[in-house]
């Protein structure tokens, strides 16, 4: 599955990793261009016990960019 997560915190950060773990391809959009770019280039900017190693096994399915992304659904009836 291809799934996309908004912000790089403690929430999307630990999730999508956990995601990417699990075999799906996992795009991580945030505002914060500094963190972005240190997450593409291995560095990981939270302090969770076991992250690093979860990054580093799941590189290759993970993607972090700056990019923004604008999705529009129809309000379900009630």
């Amino acid at each position: 599955m291809k799934i996309a997560i908004l912000g790089a915190g403690y929430v999307g950060l630990n999730t999508a990793a956990a995601l990417a773990y699990l075999g799906h391809q996992v795009l991580v959009i945030d505002k914060d261009t500094a963190r972005i770019h240190g997450l593409n280039h291995g560095f990981n900017p939270l302090h969770e016990p076991g992250l690093d190693n979860l990054l580093a096994t799941c590189k290759d399915r993970l993607i972090f960019s700056t990019n923004t992304t604008a999705v529009g659904i129809p309000t379900p009836s009630l």
